[in-house]
């Protein structure tokens, strides 16, 4: 491609080997090529534009589908956490969930302000599952339903099949969630 350009400039000016008739039969050749490209290209902003539109669609209808408002929305995950030792624990005060952020973040400096939740009509529940001597471990609150009167946290614990390859640090296994609010007992089922 270079050296017909090359060859294209050299033919204008009546140097080279091809004199100047072969230098304008060259640049006719390029000329419909040219003219293509531009074609395609000019379909470019709009593909770009139609898939744009396809995917925040289907990322907004994703959120609705997958964010139920009554089950449990994760606030905070993973797997280290200020947390001393295994912890269930229901949040219902503002009180009691920035002195629960503190603990969690009592490993890190600065310690990041809490998310905002609404205890008029929400709470916070959090489940530690303690140190474990390697990665792998996890736990999730995976649901929560009414039973007998009592608000029944559903937890599922995690841990490395037999011989798996782990990462070989301490890890602390953390979930806190937002839920509405319930005044009476809660019960966490760890499964």
């Amino acid at each position: 491609m270079h050296d017909g350009a090359v060859f294209a400039t050299q033919g204008l000016r009546g140097e080279g080997r091809g004199g100047s008739s072969a230098a304008l039969l060259h640049a006719r050749d390029t000329t419909p090529r040219v003219r293509y490209l531009l074609r395609m290209f000019r379909f470019v902003p709009l593909a770009t534009a139609a898939l744009a539109t396809v995917l925040l669609v289907a990322c907004i209808h994703t959120r609705k589908t997958s964010l139920p408002p009554d089950g449990p929305r994760s606030i905070a995950y993973g797997y280290h956490t200020g947390l001393k030792g295994p912890s269930q624990r229901v949040i219902r005060t503002a009180e009691e969930w920035y002195q629960l952020w503190i603990d969690h973040h009592s490993n890190v400096v600065p310690v990041p302000l809490p998310p905002k939740v609404d205890f008029t009509r929400e709470m916070v529940l959090c489940v530690a599952i303690g140190q474990r001597p390697t990665g792998g471990y996890g736990v999730r609150i995976t649901r929560t339903h009414l039973e007998g009167g009592e608000l029944h946290v559903e937890v599922h614990e995690t841990r490395p099949p037999q011989g798996a390859i782990v990462p070989m640090v301490l890890s602390q296994p953390y979930e806190m969630v937002r839920v509405p609010r319930f005044d009476g007992a809660v019960v966490f089922d760890v499964k």
